[in-house]
This record gives structure tokens, sequence and C-alpha cells, in this order.
């Protein structure tokens, strides 16, 4: 394994185990069913409960696959499902977004900012970082890379993942979304108050 590949395994990696560790309580599952309840709502009850079971597994999947599964079968296979999933849920935001809804973003646990254009921009980045892992596990050949450098990768794909998983929060930092300013002065999201 190369330094670039290790550095975008970690990178997904930290922000696959981010997520599905964030939905292990009961309440912030709830506040994920809830989500998908709005995002999907042309599915009933028994089939949300088994979209949110489904996202936990895959995600579970992908955190297991790039960090346990060694060599090139568990990057291909990591990034494929992860590349799969974040397909999936940047429809689901998409379409979300296209009919006007404001549910909060449950991606990375609790929230009360409503699904923006920020996730769309933080999944297509993963998506990026994805197929160029994808590439480098097809195409390059690791071997006789320094530990020190593998290390300094992992680190900064470590880095670049806790980035990705708070960028909600930093580009609300720099800009404020309509949909936030609008659910605010309504005073309430499902399930959370506005302090």
């Amino acid at each position: 394994m190369g330094a670039v590949e290790v550095c975008l395994r970690v990178a997904v990696w930290v922000v696959f185990l981010l997520a599905v560790v964030s939905k292990v309580s009961r309440r912030r599952r709830e506040d994920f069913r809830a989500a998908v309840e709005a995002l999907v709502p042309t599915a009933g009850a028994r089939l949300v409960g088994g979209l949110v079971v489904v996202t936990i597994v895959v995600e579970w999947g992908v955190v297991v696959l790039l960090w346990a599964v060694p060599g090139r079968i568990g990057g291909i296979m990591g990034f494929g499902l992860a590349g799969a999933a974040l397909t999936v849920f940047t429809i689901v935001v998409m379409l979300g977004l296209r009919r006007g809804v404001s549910v909060p973003c449950q991606c990375f646990g609790s929230s009360d900012r409503p699904i923006s254009g920020a996730q769309l921009v933080r999944n297509l980045v993963l998506q990026v970082l994805v197929v160029l892992g994808l590439v480098f596990c097809l195409t390059v050949r690791g071997g006789g890379v320094p530990v020190m450098i593998l290390c300094v990768a992992a680190g900064a794909g470590a880095v670049l993942g806790i980035v990705l998983s708070v960028f909600d929060d930093l580009v609300d930092l720099f800009f404020v979304s309509p949909a936030y300013l609008e659910v605010k002065k309504r005073g309430a999201v499902p399930g959370r108050k506005f302090p």
C-alpha cells in the first residue's frame, strides 16, 4: 500500500467511523430515523426502520473493510461500498433539497441545521476521495514506503476525515443558509429546540 492510498483509506474510514458511532445511542438513532422519514416520505414506518438498519450496517461494513481487510481486496471492497453508499446518500439529500425538506442532517449525530448544499459538497468531495482510492488500489503497487511516510499519510488522512465530518459546521462559520434562518424563525426543528 502506498502513502496516498493510506491517506485516502484513513480519511474515508474516519468519516464512516464517526458517522456510524454517532448513531449508537438510542436518541441519536431516533433522530436519524426521523430524518430518514422526512427525506424518504414514501417509505412506510417499517421500511424506514429497515433503511436505518441498512445504513448502519453499510457504514460498519465500510469501516471494517477499509481497516480490517488488508491489501487491495479490502481497499477495493471498502471504497466500492463507500462509493455506493455515498451515491445513495447524495441522491436522497438532493431529492430532499429539491422538495424543500428542512430536516436536520443526522449524518454525524445530533444537529439542528437543516440539510443544505453543504452535505452535497461534502459527499461529492468524499466521492472524489473514494474514486481516487479505487484507482490507487487497482493501479498502484505499494511497497517499499518507509513506515514514517505511511504514518504521516495516515495522520493527514485522519485530519482530512475529521474536517470532512465537521464540514457542515465549518460552512456555518462562514455562511448562514436560508433554510437555517427559516427554521430558526419558526422556532423548532422536529425533535429539537433552538437555544
